[in-house]
């Protein structure tokens, strides 16, 4: 026990030093702001608005306006900041940030959209007529069509992805234990809470029972219940994640923990049963491998699976 006790704080320790070496990772924050973003939204919006009947109307403008209203509501969705994860988004009950949905846009072609219909439909107004309002409505959108505004944009967009990956319908939900132990963590330890650059961390406590592990008894296939006590680590990144069988390779997380069984195999028994057998198990994706150690050795296989959404 004591071995594993040491083992798990080694693992502690350099999960908190490749943490920071991941938060550093982000960059520092960006001149350009949500706020800005937001800004230069409302305010195109105003102009396209109240100034509809004097833009020129060209063959193609049906739709450019088409898409300069998508790309509004693309950098829109990029402009919201990076909120601290609720009850609900932790529990994987759908409340996610606006724009964590699957990207339709990115952000570079949403500036261009924009910048394509200015140049070309508000541009001409504002030189055919001395308009202070219009010009006042312009100097949002000139303030961050730039060079900068797309690298912060498209930081939001992989802060998004991030929550998406961690809290989607296709992460691993968690149990009761593991949500408090979670939220106590959050507000302690970097890697487990968001950060305005990076969005969610990439780690999770894992404290589970599993009752689905199988292994090799006796020449027959037998179910084995263990305990898991570990870490779970999001791969963030658009080449991590896959479906199919390159999610065998690049999947979606991992983990990593101490294993603990009864001394009997079998299905649905206490982990801390008799003597008990201690050892480790390591996930990659959804496959999970574990090893038992004592007088039973067992080597098991089994899948991520809950036979209780969020309870088991």
């Amino acid at each position: 026990m004591l071995r594993v006790i040491r083992v798990a704080s080694a693992a502690l320790w350099l999960m908190i030093a490749a943490e920071s070496a991941t938060a550093a990772s982000c960059g520092a924050p960006s001149r350009v702001t949500p706020q800005m973003v937001a800004a230069m939204v409302d305010s195109v919006q105003v102009l396209t608005k109240d100034f509809a009947d004097s833009l020129v109307h060209g063959p193609r403008y049906a739709e450019s306006r088409v898409r300069l209203d998508a790309a509004l509501r693309r950098l829109r969705d990029l402009a919201v900041p990076a909120p601290t994860p609720g009850l609900k988004t932790v529990l994987r009950l759908g409340e996610l940030p606006a724009g964590s949905s699957p990207i339709v846009e990115s952000a570079t072609t949403a500036l261009e959209d924009v910048k394509l219909f200015l140049g070309t439909y508000v541009q001409p107004l504002l030189r055919d007529h001395d308009s202070p309002r219009i010009e006042s409505l312009m100097t949002p959108a000139m303030a961050i069509l730039d060079s900068e505004a797309v690298t912060a944009l498209e930081r939001s967009e992989t802060r998004l992805a991030n929550y998406e990956r961690k809290f989607g319908s296709k992460s691993v939900p968690m149990n009761p234990l593991e949500t408090g132990l979670y939220f106590l963590l959050m507000q302690r330890v970097r890697g487990f809470g968001p950060s305005p650059e990076c969005g969610p961390g990439p780690w999770e406590v894992v404290a589970a029972y599993s009752p689905m592990y199988v292994t090799i008894s006796d020449k027959s296939a037998t179910s084995t219940s263990v305990a898991e006590g570990g870490f779970r680590h999001y791969l963030f990144g658009p080449k991590w994640g896959q479906g199919g069988l390159k999610g065998l390779l690049r999947p979606a997380y991992y983990s990593f923990g101490a294993a603990f069984a009864s001394e009997k195999d079998g299905a649905l028994k206490s982990p801390f049963q008799g003597a008990g057998r201690v050892g480790g198990f390591l996930a990659w994706g959804d496959l999970k491998v574990a090893y038992l150690g004592g007088s039973r050795p067992r080597l098991l296989i089994s899948r991520q699976f809950q036979l209780v959404r969020n309870v088991l």
